[in-house]
């Protein structure tokens, strides 16, 4: 009888033992939970940072889209053996870059300018490309969640990646409202084009007068799109390089877990890249 209660208060003493270390551990993983939601979670899908503003990789896939449709190209694919696919797919990345940094700066100043979209303005972008996209299909909603499923880009985050888009244009219009065209430049903008105008040659001069206005809007909006895409973008991303970051908590964290913890191979998203590189 005397031994059992001996065994017992052994155990109880024991288990006593335990528990500080427990306790500990569960206080080292509470504080790795608390530090990791809130230090790294929060950039898990930053791609870059222009100035505390973060750009995803949901934005940047929706901006590769964009630009691949500008270049009439397929979306890139880095892992084809094919010189012309590779250059073809670096120069649509390359265009997503300076778009998607670009517009971020345009949304900065368009915000300081107290410039506004509509939920009205956003639902017309979202409608018109979910008509676009669904022209062939019945259920045009669904049609618009595959596509975007196709470019991984996330449907909660779409209508903020359309009010960024839309606030970028805004501010775009603004700094090229005081662009002009002359007579000159719209008749030299008509004989480059007149084809997408009209396909008589004989007709060619008298279309020209008879819609000089339809001619002239087009030879301005193709003057600023030049402008904004020659030497604004570019112009912008120059005066705030400083203010662009590629890397990030999340990366960094991603780089010890699989260079230093693991010892494998650094996926290609997480490893450290300047700036330049995506841009060049």
């Amino acid at each position: 009888m005397k031994s059992s209660q001996t065994f017992k208060k052994k155990r109880k003493i024991n288990i006593k033992k335990l528990l500080i270390p427990i306790l500990s551990l569960l206080v080292i993983v509470a504080i790795f939970i608390s530090v990791y939601t809130s230090v790294f979670l929060p950039w898990n899908n930053v791609f870059l940072e222009v100035d505390k503003n973060k750009i995803t990789y949901d934005e940047i896939n929706y901006q590769i889209y964009l630009a691949a449709k500008t270049l009439n190209a397929q979306l890139p694919s880095l892992t084809s053996s094919d010189p012309k696919e590779l250059v073809a797919a670096k120069n649509v990345l390359q265009l997503a870059y300076v778009n998607t940094i670009s517009d971020t700066i345009l949304k900065n100043l368009s915000e300081k300018n107290n410039l506004k979209v509509s939920q009205t303005e956003i639902n017309n972008y979202v409608n018109n490309l979910k008509e676009e996209i669904g022209k062939d299909f019945t259920n045009k909603d669904l049609a618009l969640e595959d596509f975007l499923i196709t470019i991984n880009v996330s449907k909660n985050s779409f209508p903020k990646i359309v009010e960024k888009l839309l606030l970028a244009k805004k501010e775009e219009d603004e700094l090229t409202k005081n662009i002009s065209v002359s007579e000159k430049e719209v008749k030299d903008f008509y004989n480059d084009f007149w084809t997408a105008y009209t396909s008589d040659q004989n007709k060619k001069d008298a279309y020209f007068k008879e819609n000089y206005s339809l001619i002239e809007k087009d030879a301005l909006t193709n003057k600023k799109n030049n402008y904004v895409n020659q030497t604004l973008r570019q112009t912008l991303i120059r005066d705030n390089i400083n203010l662009i970051k590629v890397d990030n908590p999340y990366k960094k964290l991603m780089r010890f877990w699989y260079g230093t913890f693991l010892g494998t191979d650094i996926p290609e998203i997480y490893r450290i890249t300047n700036i330049q590189d995506l841009l060049t």
